[in-house]
């Protein structure tokens, strides 16, 4: 388990303050990082760097009356942390959990955040494996990038409508997390924020999301269906990739962006295929007027044991097939001129025929061992 040390900073003793003389009228934090100063009346002294002994918290100064959670862990399993800490005879409000203040604490089991807290920090309970229940409280417009990454044992977490911005991978390796629901404050799903969440099971995508990031659901392995509401404009390179279970990927009729046809994403002027969901059996075909299979769109569809590419298809992304392993025969058509790194890597069980009779494909297989075709069964050139 990780234990706190605990670096010297501004802080509260419940009650235990420590002063020197000083005609400063000003109370400075010392210790690490950069000095902050806190107006203050001349008849008070400067507060020097005082522990919270008791449950290992540390606060330091954000403005004259905000305080901010500097660290946190402890060897208790069950935290609760004030909404309000007495520093030097003044009160003051606690509305931020700072960077990694229970970043690594693996014997917290429960925490209870405040109402006053406004955002929560980069990083502030990364790796708290431990921590089976938190409820984020109202007034939270922010969860900073990594907050709650390789938390394996959350099972559910309640996100308010306050919360505007979720930050990158700030829910990544919750394995144990089998549901969420965002609100529809939230514009924006950012890259890999739900990254290696396999025990996610089903996710609400509202409305008012404009955005998905790359890698926002990558290795969500227990995902079994997402829909893509109206208002969404952007999705980030393999967002679905490696769900080993997805069967569809669903969008709104009225999407002017993308749409889908027999669970497979495509932009919605039908020529380029985007993404087909990992959980797909059998055989898929390709509809006529698609000019462009997309990076890493079939990629691990390990189920897929067919595809039809029809002739109007020019370019064969990278990574587009890698790892299909039930993939026995692919025919790429003449009208294809470019084939990406990796396109069929891993492809063991392949045999793929080229049609080059015009002689113009092109091949990415400059990278040693990552070639287009490596490890496929077999590959014919027809001229």
């Amino acid at each position: 388990m990780r234990k706190s040390v605990l670096a010297p900073v501004v802080a509260v003793l419940f009650g235990l303050t420590a002063f020197i003389g000083t005609n400063s009228g000003v109370a400075q934090k010392s210790g690490m990082g950069t000095t902050k100063n806190v107006q203050k009346d001349t008849s008070e002294e400067e507060i020097v760097d005082v522990e919270v002994l008791a449950t290992s918290m540390q606060f330091d100064f954000i403005s004259v009356t905000e305080a901010r959670l500097k660290k946190g862990c402890s060897d208790e399993p069950v935290v609760n942390i004030p909404s309000e800490v007495q520093i030097g005879g003044k009160t003051y409000t606690v509305t931020m959990i700072g960077e990694k203040a229970f970043d690594g604490c693996e014997g917290l089991t429960s925490v209870t955040i405040p109402s006053s807290v406004t955002s929560i920090g980069m990083d502030a309970f990364r790796d708290c494996s431990g921590l089976t229940s938190v409820s984020i409280p109202f007034g939270v417009t922010s969860i900073g990038f990594y907050a709650f990454r390789g938390c394996s044992g959350l099972t559910s977490i309640s996100i308010p409508s306050s919360v505007t911005s979720i930050g990158w991978y700030a829910f990544s390796g919750c394995s144990g997390l089998t549901c969420i629901s965002i609100p529809s404050s939230v514009t924006s799903i950012e890259d890999c924020t739900f990254y290696g969440c396999s025990g996610l099971t089903s996710v609400t995508i509202p409305s008012s999301v404009t955005s998905i990031g790359k890698e926002a659901f990558h290795k969500c392995s227990g995902l079994t269906n997402i829909s893509i509401p109206s208002g969404v404009s952007s999705i980030g390179d393999v967002a679905f990739s490696h769900c080993g279970r997805l069967t569809s990927i669903n969008v709104s009729p009225s999407n002017p962006n993308y749409t889908s046809v027999n669970g497979v994403l495509y932009d919605k002027e039908m020529k380029k295929i985007i993404a087909c969901p990992g959980g797909v059996k059998g055989g898929v075909i390709i509809p006529s007027g698609i000019t462009s299979i997309g990076e890493r769109a079939f990629e691990y569809c390990s189920g897929l044991t067919s595809v039809t590419i029809p002739s109007g298809v020019t370019s064969i992304g990278e990574r587009a097939f890698e790892g299909c392993s039930g993939l026995t025969s692919v025919t790429i058509p003449s009208s294809v001129t470019s084939i990406g790194r990796m396109a069929f890597w891993g492809c063991d069980n392949l045999d793929v025929v080229i049609d080059n009779s015009k002689g113009n494909v092109s091949v990415d297989d400059f990278t040693f061992g990552e070639g287009a075709f490596d490890g496929c069964k077999s590959v014919t050139w027809k001229k």
